[in-house]
């Protein structure tokens, strides 16, 4: 079998490994997808493809730690959301209505957006259910479509069907497509059964974090392990970080979605103290671009603006291009435990590359490579992108043939959704089930992502098929009925559907304080299982419907932790 051998010639290397360093004019050899040698000057006898790079700059593709890749489909559908809008529109009110083809058609645009703005790995968090197996495999089915690199972090569905996943589609350690779990918080028993199933499969785990301690909590339940992407980390203390590095884990950073809903400021400078290099994502796609350049001058002037301003502390060093750069690199390839495969360009490393033109009125002349790529350039100065060797995006345009008719698909959903008027029809709810005009002074603002994910289809519920009861339970189905949830996402409410139980001690979204909650409908089996799916579906911290995605509560009858 015949070697293939691709060279990249003339380009000014930003290698980002250390050895290497910055080439002022090299050449790089691929064979069979990975990287055989940097250096001026190969010979290129026998090369099947040559890709002239004279005056670009030459980078390792950048790398996304967190992103919800289906909402692709969404785009843009949600850029004036705060977070509580965000969970009300988008996570409960949209995402029911998409099929498993919708599904299919987000995460390819996702991953073909992701390409086009040179970012050649993406860790997918799929925080969408999945009732069925075909729901799953459209999403996967996507990603190995693309032929982007990816890590599927499995969320919102069963531990069997994760378990078939792992076992039937994403078994290989090294292919293109990997698997991790998305295992987000809960009850007690909810952590322990997700992250044990995550050690079961021998996956890494993935999961949000926003002020309080939750990684302590981790570590005294005892499932804390290496390996796992923490997300955001805003509003945590230094010990909580230091907790991430010292067990090693790492930080996943969106700066622009978490200054735009309202996440909190994001802690490059605390990260630095505590020993960890963040790494940058894009999070959501219904409020922010695809691409990595977004991130890379959100982060960079974040957090510049945080030390100069005196929020990061007294002693907060300022960040630098080159810092950022390696967010976006180095970074991602560590916390994605990828660093021996990927985010830097040298011998014996997959050949993830992208070539960006430095010829455009907008980018020369170049001073200094680094700060032109944080600085000065965007997915339009993308002239050609590589995943293991294979060509993704040649002379600016993504080599994808069926590019045409994915558009029209996702304008006839674009054009379905707005026949339906779903954003409308929640944010114009007023009344409870039973006809009541709605009270809007009750839910205190320390609610706000205590109830991240409030709607599910039975059985594939994160926390062992555990449902609460606001009042609103659907009898025949065991889950909570679209109204309620509206009612509890984002929206301020009393005496939902008759219900009335005081709840003490809700942690607000910053974790420090304590809020109180009074009057809102009782809430049942919270951590529980739904007895009627038995052991096989005792699943996952996944989510929906967990109780809390970056908050505590405690004593709910006694019964949640």
């Amino acid at each position: 079998m015949s070697t293939a051998r691709s060279l990249l010639t003339g380009g000014r290397v930003l290698t980002m490994d250390p050895a290497l360093g910055e080439l002022p004019s090299a050449d790089i050899l691929v064979e069979d997808g990975l990287i055989t040698a940097v250096e001026p000057r190969i010979d290129a006898s026998g090369v099947d493809e040559r890709i002239d790079a004279q005056g670009c700059l030459v980078l390792p593709g950048f790398i996304d730690t967190h992103r919800h890749m289906w909402q692709a489909a969404l785009r843009g559908s949600g850029a004036d959301q705060t977070l509580d809008q965000y969970f009300a529109t988008v996570l409960h009110t949209l995402a029911p209505r998409l099929t498993a083809d919708d599904l299919h058609l987000g995460n390819l645009l996702s991953a073909l957006g992701a390409l086009d703005a040179g970012v050649t790995t993406v860790q997918d968090i799929s925080n969408i259910a999945k009732p069925t197996e075909e729901h799953t495999d459209a999403l996967l089915d996507a990603l190995t479509e693309s032929g982007l690199r990816s890590v599927f972090a499995y969320g919102h569905g069963t531990a069997q069907d994760a378990r078939r996943i792992r076992t039937r589609r994403l078994h290989a350690e090294d292919g293109l497509v990997t698997m991790a779990l998305n295992a987000e918080s809960g009850s007690d028993e909810t952590i322990r059964r997700g992250w044990g199933l995550a050690r079961e499969l021998d996956v890494p785990t993935a999961l949000h974090v926003r002020g309080g301690s939750p990684v302590s909590r981790l570590r005294r339940l005892g499932v804390l392990r290496p390996g796992a992407v923490f997300i955001h980390g805003t509003g945590m203390d230094a010990g909580e970080l230091r907790l991430i590095h010292d067990s090693g884990g790492a930080l996943s950073v969106a700066p622009a979605i978490e200054m735009t809903m309202g996440h909190g400021l994001p802690p490059f400078a605390e990260a630095a103290a505590a020993g960890l290099r963040p790494s940058l994502s894009v999070d959501v796609e219904v409020a922010a671009p695809s691409d990595m350049f977004t991130q890379l001058r959100a982060a960079f002037q974040i957090g510049r603006f945080a030390a100069l301003q005196g929020h990061a502390g007294p002693d907060a060093p300022l960040l630098t291009a080159r810092e950022v750069l390696e967010f976006a690199t180095l970074g991602g390839a560590e916390a994605l435990g990828m660093a021996d495969r990927i985010g830097s360009l040298a011998p014996g490393k997959q050949a993830d590359v992208i070539v960006l033109r430095t010829d455009r009125p907008g980018v020369a002349p170049v001073h200094d490579a680094t700060a032109a790529v944080v600085s000065s350039m965007d997915r339009a100065d993308v002239d050609t992108v590589l995943v293991a060797g294979r060509i993704a995006k040649r002379q600016g345009k993504l080599v994808y043939a069926g590019l045409p008719r994915l558009l029209a698909r996702a304008q006839d959903l674009c054009d379905r959704l707005a026949a339906a008027d779903a954003t409308a029809s929640a944010a114009d709810q007023h009344t409870f089930l039973d006809g009541r005009e709605r009270d809007p002074q009750l839910l205190a603002e320390g609610l706000r992502g205590a109830f991240r994910n409030a709607v599910d289809e039975p059985g594939v519920h994160g926390g062992g098929g555990a449902h609460r009861r606001l009042g609103g339970l659907h009898p025949a189905r065991r889950e909570l009925h679209p109204a309620a949830a509206r009612i509890v996402l984002g929206r301020r409410a009393r005496d939902i559907a008759g219900g009335h139980q005081a709840l003490d001690d809700i942690a607000g979204p910053t974790g420090g304080q304590q809020q109180r909650v009074r009057e809102l409908g009782r809430l049942e089996a919270v951590g529980g299982a739904d007895p009627s799916q038995g052991g096989e579906h005792s699943v996952l911290g996944l989510g929906q419907p967990q109780l809390l995605q970056f908050g505590t509560c405690r004593d709910v009858e006694g019964r949640h932790q």
